[in-house]
């Protein structure tokens, strides 16, 4: 992980097979921008792209940089003719959680510089969301009052300050 940071998403532009790396991936990214609010590890600030596995797409835009060998492949185990524009598939892996336009999280992340993109690494681990004392889900600026981390496993929240201390300090 290049870069660990506290962050706001502040849209979810869409989703693609090759905005991660500039080349096709069978797994599709979902990707936008966010405001990074303070760094854990490495140093980001501003407002910055970033990309996370999974996502849903078109099998026609799926389709669109796959290498034609797969494509026919596929086209051969069909039962019967699709709509391909119309048909869409969710690309998610078990437990991982689904990211949300204006609520803040930690993001473990890769920067690759070819798309100027951090990757999210990991999938149900690589964002954790972070709410205020106030219970409020998102947040612009660093807020003054304590911040709460979610567990993913148990959805639980307990204290970012206890979080930073034990992992980066």
């Amino acid at each position: 992980t290049t870069n660990i940071f506290l962050a706001t998403i502040d849209s979810i532009d869409g989703c693609s097979t090759v905005v991660a790396t500039n080349q096709f991936s069978p797994m599709p990214h979902t990707y936008g921008t966010l405001t990074v609010l303070e760094n854990l590890k490495g140093e980001v600030s501003g407002q910055v792209n970033f990309a996370k596995a999974g996502g849903i797409l078109s099998v026609a835009e799926y389709e669109e940089h796959a290498p034609e060998e797969m494509i026919n492949n596929d086209n051969q185990h069909l039962e019967k003719e699709i709509d391909k524009e119309h048909t869409y598939s969710n690309y998610a892996f078990e437990n991982d959680i689904k990211l949300e336009a204006g609520k803040t999280y930690v993001f473990f992340t890769n920067y690759v510089k070819e798309t100027n993109m951090y990757v999210v690494d990991g999938v149900q681990y690589g964002t954790r969301e972070v709410i205020s004392n106030e219970q409020k889900p998102g947040f612009r600026s660093m807020p003054s009052t304590s911040l709460k981390i979610k567990d993913n496993d148990t959805n639980e929240y307990s204290s970012y300050d206890v979080f930073k201390e034990t992992y980066f300090k």
